[in-house]
């Protein structure tokens, strides 16, 4: 049986990095020509953990202009590969396995393929395709990622003995994502001296919202409760005056 009841106070942070790797595809003629780079997009655990005992797919959706524009990633490695020449925002999705009870998240990341450097920086904004070729130096891979940081606050039962455990998968068996080497190879470092205080700042803002909550929930309820016995009260008065004497 599914344990389904969530645990309330517990709160369970899991590390996921999302980004795209862009690498010119060098001169070529014909009709692919407009084709400029491979890129691929991706969703990965922190350090190329394993994250799929808590995700259970990722959804890619692209610019309308690719054919079959929306792709779902339903096991690890969560990524997709395309060519194109031209840079547009896109959305990933990432959905958790079932016995969470847990809705999808969004993440919004900008595809860049070109840079004078491969590149770590945060996904960009609300940025409108862009479709024009630039005339900088194109051998070197443009890597862009973000590293982001899911809570999951009062998980169901089952989802929280999940995230406990963690993979049941040996390190060395993770199917990472293809680009992992082209990622490592330009030095991907986020700045945890800098994320992790903050994320720590996020995480007791967030306890001290759910006590307060509760509190006021504990207010309530007790409120509610005296309401209760004061008409139960009154109900009972009323039935007395009602009854007939002797």
């Amino acid at each position: 049986m599914v344990k389904t009841q969530r645990l309330e106070g517990q709160i369970v942070a899991k590390k996921l990095v999302y980004g795209s790797v862009a690498v010119w595809r060098g001169t070529r003629k014909g009709p692919d020509d407009q084709r400029t780079h491979k890129w691929t997009a991706y969703v990965r655990g922190h350090n190329d953990e394993d994250i799929s005992y808590f995700v259970k797919r990722v959804q890619f959706d692209l610019h309308p202009s690719f054919e079959d524009h929306i792709k779902i990633i339903e096991s690890a490695p969560f990524e997709i590969s395309e060519t194109g020449w031209g840079e547009f925002e896109m959305k990933i999705k990432v959905f958790f396995v079932e016995v969470s009870g847990e809705k999808p998240i969004e993440f919004t990341h900008y595809l860049k393929l070109y840079g004078s450097q491969a590149t770590i920086q945060s996904a960009g904004g609300s940025l409108r395709p862009s479709f024009q070729a630039q005339n900088v130096p194109k051998k070197l891979p443009v890597v862009v990622e973000k590293y982001d940081e899911i809570l999951f606050v009062d998980p169901t039962e089952a989802f929280y003995e999940i995230l406990q455990q963690g993979s049941q998968i040996p390190p060395e068996q993770v199917r990472q994502v293809s680009v992992s080497s082209e990622i490592k190879s330009h030095g991907t470092q986020f700045l945890e001296s800098r994320e992790v205080p903050r994320l720590e700042e996020a995480k007791n803002r967030l306890k001290a919202q759910i006590a307060q909550l509760k509190d006021k929930h504990q207010q309530e309820e007790e409120v509610m409760q005296r309401l209760i016995h004061d008409t139960e009260s009154l109900q009972n008065q009323i039935k007395a005056l009602q009854e007939p004497n002797g």
